[in-house]
């Protein structure tokens, strides 16, 4: 029982390490050294080293403007103004860039990831660094989840 109270606590501390998008190894370390051949641990150390954004930062760089202009859906007329097409379809890249922010304010990151990744040509390439940053933030929080989720099946376990 111990031994899972300290997993416990030091899976606390990564988690609340992780919530900030500064690197946090020191936290994915002690856990490891607690919970040996935890394989989601070593898989966590890339990201671990350098950080993940946070949402708040996901929500503010979602390069909306670059996504626009490499879509060639919108034009500009002299810097001063922007035309749309009023009719774009639900897969254009203007109604996808509406689904992935509209998402984003709903805190749904998952399902932004899915809108902004439906994306095609220029436009997907715009998007790519957000992409990657925004899944590097899924694949933490899906990893923690998993093994907060494997911590309590073994405490209840252990009775």
């Amino acid at each position: 029982m111990e031994r899972l109270a300290g997993r416990v606590m030091a899976f606390t501390a990564l988690r609340d390490a992780a919530v900030s998008s500064a690197p946090f190894e020191a936290e994915r370390a002690a856990l490891a050294r607690l919970w040996p051949g935890e394989r989601a641990l070593a898989g966590l150390q890339p990201i671990a080293r350098s950080g993940a954004p946070t949402l708040d930062d996901l929500q503010t760089s979602l390069p909306v403007r670059e996504i626009i202009a490499a879509s060639g859906e919108a034009r500009s007329f002299f810097g001063l103004f922007e035309v749309r097409p009023a009719g774009t379809g639900p897969d254009s890249a203007l109604a996808l860039l509406r689904q992935g922010e509209a998402r984003l304010e709903r805190g749904d990151l998952a399902g932004a990831v899915e809108a902004v990744s439906r994306l095609e040509g220029n436009a997907l390439g715009a998007a790519e660094g957000w992409l990657m940053r925004a899944r590097t933030r899924l694949t933490l929080d899906d990893t923690l989840a998993r093994l907060r989720a494997d911590l309590a099946s073994q405490i209840e376990a252990e009775g």
